[in-house]
């Protein structure tokens, strides 16, 4: 949207604004002052709902976006040949839109690329996403939210692996109890 001042400075757009009516209200001050700055956003007078209803579908959009990045990143590192084509026909978008996410998906350092003997995006072998490195996290600062994550992923794998030590302790019971031979 361009904004009404016709890309003047404010006092340009003052003054040819003076010029019209005589004089301008406090109210078409703040609007002019506004739209000279470059926000040409929010119309004037337009009603506090319609801005939010705006700002409401402008994150909605965000979420549909980033949901549909997070859905190809998905789709690409795991199983199965992902073309431009299939990722449109599965995710219900255009190859346009396609190539656009891959662009972000690669600025956003995920390294994908376009394989022509397979004719299907990949990544390489062996990529991961990284994860909390407890050297970066502040240990000593209780408030630290990072402090809390690093706590409760760590909780989560001394859980898991208790149970994975669990099963392996269960299959050397197994195979150290005597069987009797088959017959």
């Amino acid at each position: 949207m361009r904004p009404r001042s016709g890309g003047k400075s404010y006092p340009e757009t003052m003054a040819a604004a003076d010029d019209r009516s005589g004089s301008l209200s406090e109210t078409d001050h703040q609007a002019v002052a506004r739209l000279a700055d470059g926000d040409a956003r929010h119309e004037v007078g337009e009603p506090a709902m319609a801005r939010a209803r705006r700002d409401a579908d402008r994150r909605s959009r965000q979420c549909a976006k980033f949901a549909r990045l997070i859905r190809i990143a998905r789709l690409v590192m795991g199983n199965g040949r992902w073309g431009p084509d299939d990722l449109a026909r599965e995710i219900e978008c255009s190859q346009r839109t396609i190539f656009r996410d891959v662009e972000v998906l690669s600025a956003a350092g995920i390294p994908i690329y376009f394989d022509k003997s397979v004719q299907a995006y990949r990544v390489p072998d062996g990529f991961r996403f990284t994860g909390i490195e407890p050297a970066a996290v502040d240990v000593e600062n209780a408030a630290n939210p990072m402090r809390r994550d690093l706590l409760g992923q760590t909780r989560r794998l001394l859980r898991e692996t208790e149970s994975f030590l669990e099963r392996l302790r269960g299959l050397c019971r197994e195979l150290e109890s005597p069987r009797p031979p088959p017959g």
